[in-house]
């Protein structure tokens, strides 16, 4: 991305859903180098000019595998819980899926919210795939993140209430241990 140093708007330096990674300019920014994947491609070293521009793959270091396999590009799904909580998955079938069949499910929850799941290449879950499962992948951390959110709103609008009970203890006591209200219960269910 570009962003204007006297601000403006961000603007896309190269195209595509995918994750770059590792990039680098030439001492007066003319070109870049970086390396790119996404969901059923793995990753690859491009160059192009600094704008974005004539961008070319230099590295086919996958070429030859990716001939041999065959790979099922996730699908990204969205739905909304409760009242306003919106969660992201990816949904990857089976490799030769067959419509009526039943299949066995790998549900893999991501607790972010850093590497979150999307346009980038997990061989375990593709491996997953090709040995016929459907492999539904979550990103978990939005859900705890809203639900903190919503917990230091309703701790900060009710402060009056809440001081007379003990308004230290539930501020600062047990929910210092964790950025979560909801940790130890999510831990207990993980743990269980």
């Amino acid at each position: 991305f570009r962003v204007p140093a006297g601000g403006g708007r961000v603007l896309p330096v190269t195209r595509g859903e995918r994750r770059l990674t590792s990039i680098s300019r030439s001492e007066r920014g003319h070109f870049m180098a970086y390396a790119a994947t996404d969901a059923v491609s793995p990753t690859e070293l491009y160059v192009a000019r600094g704008d974005g521009t004539g961008e070319s793959r230099a590295t086919s270091f996958n070429d030859g595998w990716l001939d041999a396999i065959t790979l099922v590009a996730p699908e990204r799904l969205t739905w909304t819980v409760g009242d306003s909580v919106q969660i992201e998955g990816w949904v990857i079938q089976p490799v030769n899926y067959t419509p009526g069949r039943k299949y066995p499910l790998i549900l893999k929850i991501h607790g972010g919210p850093h590497s979150a799941y999307g346009n980038t290449f997990f061989p375990t879950f593709h491996a997953l795939s090709a040995a016929g499962f459907f492999v539904l992948l979550l990103a978990g951390e939005s859900v705890a993140d809203q639900q903190q959110w919503r917990f230091q709103s309703a701790k900060h609008a009710a402060k009056d209430r809440v001081e007379p009970v003990d308004h230290e203890f539930l501020t600062t006591g047990l929910f210092r241990y964790s950025r979560h209200p909801n940790f130890f219960c999510e831990q207990a269910l993980w743990w269980a």
